[in-house]
């Protein structure tokens, strides 16, 4: 009886430990209560929901792409393509998905368009990770674009809007030519009227209105040119040849009453039917905007300024402008001049020098004339007094950077003792008249050495002047080391011509 009890009693504790948790339905056998746990109280995983995850894992190794090309990872020894340093862990490792070599983290950086095999797919590829080599090497990388040339595309818009331009310019040509026309005639109608004078305004007046149509004043409420808005202080007043609403103010010069001589006179080209005798002679002014008197006016003008003479203010500085080109040609001759004099001292390269030296300072004082007399010229208009003033101060800085050059090209001239005093017994005697045991050709020579010097040093004076007057004290130190020079130069000469030398 015991042996059953306890066999009964196990059998309900195992009915009792195998019961639904939830329904607390008893089950026999494990396995019996994880399926009612799947299927009645829906704990298991659906069939769709499994079949769904299959396929999710197939796509994500699909879209990782085929790794055979892989190059296989070795902890310890395998090293980055890039940096050959090694791997010791698996998370630093990085394999390119176009080439498959190994990089670290800081190498394979780069995103590329790749497919499933790892080949360069720009349009159906998916963004894949990369090294620089194959990001650079793959087709159209750097490639500066597409060429296209659109030089005839812009050549024909541009010549369409000089053609409407052109036919704009044409257009107030015809108009001028009317309305000019027209006030003549209206004006030689009423000259034998005598109450033409007390009607002559009204008519011409309603003839403007007939050249162009005005615009209407209630549909205007700014200035067709500068923008302003009209009130009580700024008046409308209509163009008479395009039309348009413009104001008189005088600072912005939108719109002026213009006299028909001084437009007739100022175009020359253009055919008015009437006598240009009778044109000059009228008194009458028409209103005319500043675009249009722009567009009648500027090419005429400008194209007649060509043809006339410069004025004395740009004559003078046309003249300055050659004179220093003319000092920066001496002035790199003389550089290389005394660079091959300091190789090799040769005499007749130190008469070369002297004479170029010279030739500069005289070239460097007539800049300094012609600065001068630009500076005391009265300008007649505001562009030439801007023009002016551009010059004084150009003109000061040329001189002192050019004079700083020259300071620094000091010609080596030659000591007694490489040129002694003449004596007889060294003067070849040619059959030549002799001159104080000097050929003639000598004395030549030495008077137009003397000749040079003595330009040169009074140049050189006339510098010491100026710096003392500037108080440029660095500058009369190394000037009066060069006069120095010169004076012992000139009196070497002097002693050597004797008779034959300049008073």
């Amino acid at each position: 009886m015991a042996s059953e009890r306890t066999v009964s009693e196990m059998q309900e504790e195992t009915t009792e430990k195998l019961s639904c948790p939830i329904c607390f339905q008893g089950f026999d056998k494990l396995g019996r209560l994880n399926d009612h746990l799947d299927k009645d109280h829906g704990f298991g995983e659906p069939e769709d929901k499994a079949l769904e995850s299959r396929t999710s894992r197939k796509q994500h190794k699909r879209e990782r792409g085929h790794r055979s090309h892989y190059k296989a990872l070795e902890i310890g020894l395998s090293r980055c393509n890039e940096c050959q340093e090694r791997f010791r862990k698996v998370e630093e490792a990085q394999n390119c998905m176009k080439c498959g070599e190994l990089f670290c983290k800081k190498h394979c950086q780069n995103i590329m368009k790749l497919d499933s095999r790892g080949q360069y797919k720009p349009t159906k590829g998916k963004w894949r990770i990369c090294c620089y080599k194959c990001y650079s090497e793959r087709p159209g990388y750097n490639d500066y674009g597409a060429f296209k040339d659109l030089t005839s595309c812009f050549e024909k818009l541009r010549n369409l809007k000089s053609e409407d331009k052109q036919l704009q310019i044409l257009h107030l040509e015809n108009r001028l030519v009317r309305l000019i026309d027209g006030i003549a005639q209206i004006l030689r109608s009423h000259e034998q009227s005598v109450w033409g004078n007390f009607t002559v305004n009204s008519e011409i007046a309603k003839f403007e209105r007939t050249v162009t149509s005005w615009r209407q004043d209630e549909e205007v409420s700014n200035c067709y040119v500068c923008g302003q808005r009209f009130g009580i202080m700024l008046r409308k007043h209509h163009c008479r040849l395009c039309g348009n609403v413009v104001c008189d103010n005088e600072i912005t010069n939108c719109s002026n009453r213009i006299p028909i001589s001084s437009l007739v006179n100022a175009a020359d080209d253009i055919p008015f039917t009437e006598p240009r005798t009778d044109l000059t002679k009228c008194t009458v002014s028409i209103r005319i905007c500043s675009k249009c008197t722009h567009s009648l006016y500027f090419g005429r003008k400008f194209n007649k300024d060509r043809t006339q003479p410069l004025s004395p203010l740009l004559s003078q500085c046309e003249k300055i402008q050659n004179v220093s080109r003319s000092i920066l040609n001496l002035l790199s001759l003389l550089t290389a001049q005394i660079e091959r004099l300091r190789a090799t001292h040769f005499q007749p390269n130190i008469d070369e020098s002297t004479r170029l030296r010279a030739k500069l300072f005289r070239t460097i004082a007539s800049y300094t004339q012609l600065a001068k007399s630009i500076t005391t010229l009265q300008p007649k208009t505001t562009a030439e007094q801007k023009i002016q003033q551009s010059i004084k101060m150009a003109s000061s800085i040329f001189i002192n950077e050019k004079l700083v050059h020259i300071k620094s090209l000091s010609i080596p001239l030659p000591s007694d003792a490489d040129h002694p005093p003449l004596q007889p017994n060294q003067v070849p005697r040619p059959f030549q008249l002799v001159y104080n045991n000097l050929t003639i050709k000598e004395v030549k020579q030495f008077r137009e050495e003397l000749m040079v010097l003595k330009e040169q040093r009074f140049l050189v004076e006339s510098m010491i002047q100026n710096c003392k007057k500037q108080r440029n004290f660095d500058e009369i130190t190394i000037l009066n080391s060069n006069l120095q020079e010169l004076d012992s130069r000139i009196t070497t000469i002097q002693k050597g011509l004797g008779d034959q030398g300049f008073v």
